[in-house]
């Protein structure tokens, strides 16, 4: 035996011992079972070790962060215990520092030469502490719990069963330890229930497997409207409104087979008020069986109430409170659909009134006003059920026959609301007289998407008109034919700029986070004096195909600069015009040196530009584009890609020619928040985009939910007609005054 070894000294025989050990676990024990406190428990521990090994001293430190703090230790110097209390672990942190460092056993055989003690040796031989062993105490995934520590008063080596008697020790204390955290954890969770039925505002309460109320907190009560007599054991099945009952059952026997629940429903209380509810559900579980559900239920009559206030809003036209072009064109891509699939007819009538801007100008919009809503009426009561009446804003409403047995019906129709439009209009003290044109297509041999068919509708409407108003037109091809037509078209196009029938609108873009109006986009339009407004999409590659497309766009470039500037004058806020470049207009090898003579021209400064290509335009990878992309960069001004996701969409490739912002397109924020993958791609292209330095812009922004998404993921900005439609210079002066976008005034 070794000169330092003391574990033989006293008269205890190893049989004392094995007993001593046996009852103080078992006294241990019963005081775990019994939940006596932490530190007594503790103390018992060391006291066992004590006696079965006379003239050692037990420590129980407890770790916490990474310092150790006093747990037990009832033999030792309290002066000695205040001192290495809070001690921090460390590599050379003593015995007890270093071995939950560690988290190993080390052995020190003499303090007073051992360099692990060497910060702290002065402590311990100040109180005739010689030599220290100590073991970290751990739990089942091996993390340090404290450890324990057995001191002697002369330097000491521990002999093989000495080591087992420490070993046993720290796994009684760790067993000590994980029945106290037990304990506590069962304690918080018992509290965390109390409160959630004292305090919770929400309403919550337990179901018995049958579904009878066992347990109902005051917002529950109140909610319910009966008393806590009335409601305990009545079922909640009698609550829920009838169209909610089936759903609200599976959810009640699915958290009862193991599967909680997150649902919401409709129920009635007492008073007969019909309130809406966000449900979880989750079983109650004793001993391996599902006993019944717990509830917790939100209130969430008032969301239920706003979104259907948005879906009002987003649907129907606030004036007339007909269904809007949003609505329209889902049930008319419904009614295509059923058209196409059931083989029968339906159709679409596109009405203008007559003479409308001239009572509209001479006796107010309020008079106005009230003739549309009346006007409404009117179309209300002259169609079927099963119609739809829309009205696409001004004075012009679209009418849809979902089926009609041939075209006779429809014309039919068309001739009833002309003749109904022939009595005139009582409005305040105003008999108004006013008469309508129609164009009428059958779907579907007349358009294969609603946008075409609301289109050769239009074209019919105006041919009713150009007839001389108050009549119905039927679409036929002819008409497309003509209005389509390039040559016309090309030779009126090149008197376009000269006679003034070229305009610029402009659409803002709005900083999601602040709400300021961070830039304009200029978009050209065309009003012909026979056809009216001719869309972008017909004469711009008309332009690009004859070569009008350079001088058309250095007059859309200068215009929109010198306007920028003009903003700038009248004491408006900076902001970024943007502006589409075609790639003709990049394939002109002097096309930099035009934008650098207009920059010079108008005054504005080169950051207050951003010119906006198609993705597939840089794609091409042509030197000339490539060249003029590098020299307007080096101007100063910004380069924006426009309709992203259309195209290639390479997110590195564009970083090559060190692009400012991208615009995602109007597709991928068609169906947000609601389709899945459109939300994941434009999620993963905005942070892409951010990565990369790039400004993110969201176009075809046209419902707060899309707003409120993008808002959620990032997106810097946006555009659309939730904000505004592209609007004339006058139209938007108040947006420009105030300088930030209101949803409040939408």
């Amino acid at each position: 035996m070794s000169k330092y070894s003391i574990y033989c000294n006293g008269d205890i025989s190893e049989q004392k011992r094995a007993e001593l050990l046996l009852t103080g676990q078992q006294r241990i024990l019963d005081m775990m079972a019994n939940d006596d406190p932490l530190n007594d428990i503790l103390t018992e521990l060391a006291l066992t070790a004590e006696r079965i090994n006379p003239g050692i001293i037990c420590s129980i430190l407890l770790l916490k962060g990474n310092q150790l703090f006093h747990g037990a230790a009832p033999s030792l110097p309290q002066e000695f215990t205040k001192a290495i209390n809070g001690i921090h672990i460390g590599s050379c942190a003593g015995s007890c520092g270093t071995a939950a460092y560690h988290n190993k056993l080390v052995i020190v055989e003499d303090i007073a030469t051992d360099p692990l003690w060497a910060d702290f040796k002065h402590i311990a031989l100040e109180h005739g502490l010689a030599s220290c062993w100590s073991i970290p105490i751990v739990d089942a995934r091996n993390k340090v719990l404290g450890t324990f520590a057995i001191y002697h008063r002369t330097p000491a080596t521990p002999t093989h069963e000495e080591l087992k008697l420490i070993d046993t020790f720290s796994s009684l204390a760790s067993l000590a330890l994980g029945h106290e955290r037990t304990k506590r954890k069962l304690e918080e969770s018992e509290q965390r229930y109390k409160s959630l039925f004292k305090y919770n505002t929400d309403a919550v309460f337990t179901l018995d497997v049958n579904g009878h109320f066992l347990t109902a907190n005051k917002a529950a009560i109140a909610l319910s409207g009966y008393s806590r007599k009335e409601l305990l054991n009545m079922s909640f099945t009698l609550l829920v409104v009838m169209e909610d009952l089936g759903k609200t059952l599976k959810a009640f026997r699915e958290t009862l087979n193991g599967s909680p629940q997150n649902f919401e429903m409709c129920f009635q209380n007492k008073q007969g008020e019909r309130i809406h509810l966000n449900i979880t559900s989750v079983p109650i579980v004793v001993n391996e069986n599902v006993t019944g559900v717990f509830c917790i239920a939100k209130d969430i009559t008032d969301r239920k109430l706003y979104e259907e206030q948005v879906h009002q809003l987003a649907h129907y036209d606030a004036l007339t409170h007909l269904p809007n072009r949003h609505l329209l064109q889902e049930r008319l891509n419904q009614t295509l659909s059923a058209a196409k699939r059931d083989r029968h007819m339906s159709a679409l009538l596109y009405l203008d009134l007559d003479r409308f801007k001239v009572i509209n100008d001479s006796l107010g919009h309020d008079i106005g006003d009230e003739l549309l809503r009346e006007v409404a009426g009117r179309l209300l009561t002259a169609v079927s059920d099963t119609a739809t009446v829309s009205r696409l804003g001004g004075d012009e409403f679209i009418i849809l026959l979902p089926k009609i047995a041939n075209q006779d019906e429809a014309v039919t129709v068309a001739k009833d609301i002309l003749e109904n439009m022939q009595t005139p209009f009582n409005i305040r003290s105003y008999e108004l007289r006013i008469t309508a044109s129609i164009g009428l297509v059958f779907v579907p041999q007349d358009g294969a998407t609603a946008d075409e068919l609301i289109k050769r509708a239009d074209m019919a409407m105006y041919e009713a008109k150009r007839a001389g108003k108050n009549t119905c037109c039927i679409f036929a091809k002819e008409m497309e034919d003509h209005a389509l037509q390039p040559a016309l078209l090309e030779n009126d196009l090149h008197h376009a700029i000269e006679r003034g029938q070229l305009s610029l609108y402009y659409q803002p873009i709005i900083d999601l986070v602040s709400g300021e109006v961070s830039g304009m986009e200029a978009l050209l339009r065309w009003h012909h004096p026979e056809y009216g407004f001719i869309s972008p999409g017909i004469f711009i590659p008309l332009a690009e195909e004859t070569g009008l497309i350079h001088s058309i766009g250095r007059w859309v470039l200068r215009k929109a600069c010198l306007q920028s500037k003009r903003w700038q004058e009248e004491g408006f806020r900076p902001i970024r015009m943007s502006v589409n470049i075609s790639m003709k207009q990049l394939q002109e090898r002097d096309f930099h040196q035009h934008i650098k003579s207009i920059l010079d021209e108008s005054g504005l400064e080169p950051q207050f530009l951003e010119l906006e290509v198609t993705e597939s335009t840089i794609m091409q990878n042509e030197q000339t584009v490539i060249e003029n992309l590098t020299q307007i960069k080096a101007l100063g001004v910004r380069i924006s890609i426009d309709d992203f996701g259309t195209g290639y969409s390479s997110l590195s490739y564009l970083k090559r020619f060190d692009v400012d912002t991208l615009k995602i397109d109007k597709s991928f924020i068609h169906d947000l928040p609601d389709h899945h993958y459109g939300h994941v791609i434009t999620t993963a292209v905005i942070s892409i985009a951010h990565s990369l330095n790039m400004n993110v812009v969201a176009e075809g922004v046209e419902k707060e939910e899309q707003w409120k998404c993008l808002e959620s993921i990032k997106c810097d900005a946006a555009q659309g007609y939730l904000f505004s439609p592209p609007s004339s210079v006058e139209t938007l002066q108040p947006l420009l005054e105030t300088g930030r976008w209101n949803e409040r005034e939408t």
